[in-house]
């Protein structure tokens, strides 16, 4: 015989203690700004995200959800416990024969049963039933003592063509283990890309600082070269014609800081959001501390494409989850197909009854008490129920078919995504760390260029507005810098969440920061 196992995963504990923490501990923490005065780093991402984003939390009660349908599915292998009390009067009216032998016209007697029973359902389908019965039966107005008879009783009832193998009681327990094996898995794959999510917003957020700081100095510089030109306009060194093209650049410089400062709210929001926090605490983000990754090593050192791919395809959370979810609908399937046989079951009754006129409590089980007459029996049953058409089982049936070909599909079109996925991240990233070592290439020359052209017009050799112009393309170049780190810091996010190496649960929050900012498989 076999037995019903109820089993949770380990990763369902510690997402507990996370949604614990957002309800226990977040609530007496202080303000935010004061809890990172110095701003907001990696490691605060990393601990804000897995202790209140909205995304992980709700993902982490679909796994509560989960749970709820393992036990509610383990539940039809509980034992039966029943228990039953009968009492009625009775009157048979006797045959003509009858009334001349007894002199009645009727039979009246009073009749009080007592039953105890257990039921018992195993993983293949067989029902084990033992129970007990009482039954005292008195005849009214003859004079005659009550007769108690007792009956212990042993029922087992096997399936012969249906239960060989997958029992759709136990399919159905199967699927749900099955499904919460998924559930935790998806909750660890929602996990990771939440916490990339949030990464990528902090990327964001940093990049946001850096570009206003660069246009805020930008129009300061074109502040200042406004003022300078001025003053040699009233000296009458230079033309008054001057001043139009230094307004008009002083005012796109504001503007251009004025869209930055935009950016930069906007970001912060982002962060909020991605964070889990109360909207309240929004503005009140502190400004970014960490900087972006540099360009470790060379990117010639990945992996090969292959390489990541296959890790990929053994740790993937998603691809973990959708082949259990596949194993779930293949377990209902078998079922199912078995629950559209006939249905020829074997049962056995074996029992003792014993019969007793005597009215004392011993009497009441008779094969421990005296009794007046008693024995063993025991009766074999065949029973085969063939129900016509049968369309709704050859329906679920049809159902369950289509369902397990989906989930395979839907498995096997997510391993093509995957492979996918790794190669375009994996030369995002080599594209990326190739564009950033240009990028910072070009601002070096650009800040040497800056030197040379204002030598130059201390020479006589230059005008300002030569100064201007590669001044403004120095700026090009410092945002075109922001932009290609933030690429790179988001690519080697990206290849480690497309692998499956991005969420580290073992190490603390240390070992997660260094994960977000190096090289999968290093």
């Amino acid at each position: 015989m076999s037995s019903t196992r109820i089993t949770f995963g380990p990763f369902r504990k510690w997402a507990g203690v996370a949604v614990l923490a957002v309800f226990g501990v977040i609530g007496n923490r202080p303000a935010l700004a004061q809890q990172m005065k110095e701003g907001i780093g990696l490691a605060e991402v990393v601990r804000l995200t897995l202790e209140q984003n909205y995304t992980i939390r709700i993902q982490d009660e679909q796994t509560r959800i989960s749970e709820g349908g393992v036990l509610a599915a383990a539940g039809v292998f509980d034992p039966l416990f029943n228990a039953s009390l009968v009492g009625g009067h009775q009157e048979t009216p006797f045959t003509e024969a009858q009334r001349q032998l007894t002199g009645n016209a009727l039979s009246k007697s009073s009749l009080t049963t007592y039953r105890l029973g257990l039921s018992k359902r195993f993983r293949s389908g067989m029902i084990l039933s033992p129970g007990v019965e009482v039954a005292r039966t008195q005849a009214l107005g003859t004079g005659t003592p009550a007769v108690i008879q007792t009956r212990a009783s042993l029922v087992l009832r096997v399936p012969l063509l249906r239960g060989r193998g997958a029992n759709a009681s136990a399919a159905r327990f199967d699927a749900a283990q099955d499904q919460l094996t998924a559930g935790e898995l998806t909750l660890r794959h929602t996990t990771a890309r939440s916490l990339l999510e949030a990464v990528y917003a902090y990327w964001n957020y940093l990049a946001a600082r850096k570009r206003l700081d660069i246009l805020k100095e930008t129009e300061t510089r074109a502040r200042g070269l406004l003022t300078d030109t001025r003053a040699l306009v009233e000296g009458g060194e230079r033309p008054v014609a001057d001043l139009d093209q230094l307004r008009a650049n002083l005012a796109d410089k504001i503007t251009a800081r004025i869209n930055g400062e935009q950016q930069l709210y906007e970001a912060r929001q982002s962060l909020g959001l991605a964070l889990g926090l109360p909207f309240e605490q929004f503005d009140r983000i502190p400004e970014p501390s960490e900087d972006f990754p540099g360009v470790e090593g060379e990117t010639a050192s990945l992996p090969s494409r292959e390489t990541l791919t296959k890790y990929a395809f053994a740790h993937r959370r998603d691809l973990r989850s959708a082949r259990k979810i596949e194993e779930a609908a293949l377990s209902l399937f078998k079922a199912y197909r078995s629950e559209a046989r006939p249905q020829f079951d074997l049962q056995v009754d074996l029992g003792y009854t014993g019969l007793s006129e005597n009215g004392a409590f011993r009497a009441y089980l008779p094969p421990l008490g005296q009794n007046d007459a008693g024995g063993p029996s025991a009766t074999v049953s065949l029973v085969y129920s063939l129900p016509t058409g049968n369309r709704s089982a050859r329906g679920v049936r049809l159902q369950q078919e289509a369902t397990y070909a989906q989930r395979r599909m839907a498995a096997d079109d997510l391993m093509r995504k995957i492979s996918s996925g790794v190669a375009v991240a994996r030369e995002a990233l080599r594209k990326s760390a190739a564009e950033l070592s240009r990028a910072h290439e070009a601002v070096t020359l650009y800040r040497t260029a800056v030197e040379h052209e204002k030598k130059k017009l201390h020479l006589g050799m230059s005008t300002l507005f030569d100064v201007t112009l590669v001044e403004d393309r120095m700026t090009n170049a410092l945002l075109a810098e922001v932009n290609a780190q933030v690429r790179y810091a988001r690519a080697l996010g990206r290849l480690r969440f497309e692998t499956g190496a991005l969420l580290v649960e073992d190490g603390g929050t240390e070992a997660q920061v260094r994960a977000l900012t190096s090289f999968p498989l290093q």
